[in-house]
């Protein structure tokens, strides 16, 4: 998982060259976040691998990306699954927030450990005569964790409601078409 993450850096570098829609700059938080909790907190707090939140941060996170990938590899191509499209923009609706309460969980949990074990930290001395103390920086990151997560989750909100306008009707049906070509009706 680790190394699809790092090869998830890829969605900043394409918001950033225009390759696709979206803001590099959101890109680059949310990757910073996810990458923070599982390379950081995660793969290296063993204690935190057995949270139950932990199976539940997996499992949304997966969910997400089943739906999301697909997606944009056939929007790409200009190929459209209305089905598809309603999942992408409806699925995150419930899991964006089951996400983040668990990662704020988790990282939580990795603040009484990091404290004991001085685990992610740099005290000084050190060469670069700089120091880091990570459970600071969790304690910090918690406090503007919601404000950060709801302008992400507002901005999600609006394209949701600027893609599914007619979002009460639900799925548009599980049949492919080209983008730009009206369906062939019977």
């Amino acid at each position: 998982m680790s190394y699809c993450q790092a090869a998830a850096f890829l969605e900043v570098v394409h918001a950033a060259a225009g390759l696709v829609r979206g803001s590099p700059a959101n890109a680059l938080v949310q990757w910073a976040g996810k990458s923070h909790v599982l390379l950081l907190a995660l793969a290296r707090v063993p204690r935190l691998q057995v949270l139950p939140a932990t199976g539940l941060l997996l499992l949304v996170w997966a969910l997400s990306e089943v739906v999301r990938y697909p997606w944009t590899a056939l929007v790409s191509i200009d190929y459209d699954v209305p089905l598809l499209t309603w999942l992408r923009y409806s699925l995150f609706v419930p899991l964006y927030p089951v996400g983040v309460a668990c990662e704020m969980w988790a990282l939580l949990g990795a603040i009484p450990i990091a404290q004991a074990t001085g685990i992610n930290s740099f005290p000084l001395p050190n060469a670069l005569n700089l120091s880091f103390s990570w459970p600071a920086f969790l304690k910090a990151g918690l406090l503007v964790y919601l404000p950060i997560w709801w302008q992400l989750y507002s901005a999600l909100l609006r394209t949701r409601a600027r893609k599914l306008p007619g979002l009460l009707a639900g799925p548009a049906g599980a049949g492919g078409r080209k983008r730009g070509k009206p369906a062939k009706r019977d």
